[in-house]
């Protein structure tokens, strides 16, 4: 397990969490376990236009993030399926 000096702390944006709230229950579950592995997980991909911001994708869903290393946090503001994914940011790609 990775040392406390090596966490992230995880915020999330108003969105990212009434798009939580109003998912099914364990779909919803499953996210906030993914999102919160991002903690002490290297980032993943980044959008090729926008490098800054990096996408977690498991299955059908997908998390959009930005990452502050000198303030040790990572902060979420988009959740959800692939298709609200690529209508609201497949311009970014």
């Amino acid at each position: 397990m990775a040392a406390d000096a090596d966490k992230y702390g995880i915020l999330y944006s108003e969105r990212a969490v009434e798009t939580l709230k109003k998912m099914d229950k364990s779909i919803s579950e499953k996210i906030r376990k993914k999102i919160d592995a991002l903690a002490v997980r290297a980032p993943t991909r980044a959008l090729k236009k926008h490098p800054d911001v990096l996408v977690l994708e498991f299955g059908q869903h997908r998390v959009l993030y930005l990452m502050d290393a000198g303030k040790k946090t990572k902060t979420i503001f988009f959740v959800g399926d692939h298709k609200e994914y690529e209508k609201k940011y497949g311009k970014m790609f």
